[in-house]
């Protein structure tokens, strides 16, 4: 069964995670909760956070301070539960042609 809601994470400054988190909220027509935007990635932090919010959705931007590809897919492998990631880049940019070559 599907919850009733949508829980998402933010690692992107906080205006970009709110105008994200609100596209997601429309996209899905469910309420959106337990949302935490931060503004900076840091590995042991962030699987800190992942781990006591346990969201559906993490939503990371890659100019965010501390951004490390090989930090977020380790991330998403130590949690012990499934979640999906979003990723946002500069179309053309080196980190959007990383991001797509790990799918």
């Amino acid at each position: 069964m599907e919850p009733e809601y949508l829980s998402a994470l933010a690692f992107a400054q906080p205006e970009l995670g709110q105008r994200l988190i609100a596209e997601l909220h429309v996209a899905t027509d469910r309420p959106v909760r337990v949302v935490t935007t931060l503004p900076i990635f840091e590995k042991t932090s962030a699987q800190r956070t992942v781990e006591q919010m346990r969201p559906q959705v993490v939503i990371i931007h890659a100019d965010v301070d501390g951004y490390s590809l090989a930090d977020v897919q380790s991330l998403r492998h130590e949690a012990g539960f499934p979640f999906s990631i979003v990723g946002f880049a500069q179309a053309g940019s080196s980190k959007m042609e990383a991001m797509l070559k790990v799918h």
